[in-house]
């Protein structure tokens, strides 16, 4: 783990396993903490652990390579970016049978973040969501109620 920007940044690299997803939601609980965004600790590690779990499942790269994850602290939000040497960018899957255990990842980014996309990289790509501390930015409210307002760009 690194801290860089008076604090304003932070970074891991994590081996490409199962287990890195766990060690990725705990970053980012400890992360809002040390930030005092405790309100933003749950959203973020969920965004986190969906965004973390692609890149070990999903990413078509050789063994032995790492996922970067990254914190950055702005003002009223959080972006989370992680990235991986697997090409290709992710899209949400259509609707997913109750009986199915995978398949919600993105959608599940997509109804937290405010906003969320994908930037390919000279080596694989980085998949970044926005995190705001203002409700009415965000899709869902703390009681889980959609909000009107959302961001809707995903570039």
């Amino acid at each position: 783990m690194s801290e860089d920007q008076g604090g304003t940044v932070r970074r891991t690299r994590l081996p490409r396993r199962r287990t890195s997803v766990r060690k990725a939601r705990d970053f980012a609980r400890e992360t809002a903490g040390a930030w005092e965004c405790r309100e933003l600790a749950d959203a973020l590690a969920l965004v986190v652990s969906e965004l973390v779990t692609n890149a070990v499942v999903h990413a078509r790269c050789g063994a032995g390579r790492q996922v970067a994850l990254t914190l950055v602290r702005g003002d009223g939000a959080v972006r989370v970016e992680v990235r991986d040497s697997g090409r290709g960018a992710p899209a949400p899957r259509g609707a997913v049978p109750f009986t199915e255990e995978s398949g919600r990842g993105l959608a599940v980014v997509d109804a937290v973040a405010a906003d969320w996309g994908v930037r390919d990289e000279v080596v694989g790509k980085t998949v970044r969501a926005l995190l705001t501390l203002e409700p009415e930015v965000s899709n869902v409210s703390a009681n889980g109620r959609e909000v009107a307002g959302r961001a809707t760009s995903r570039a």
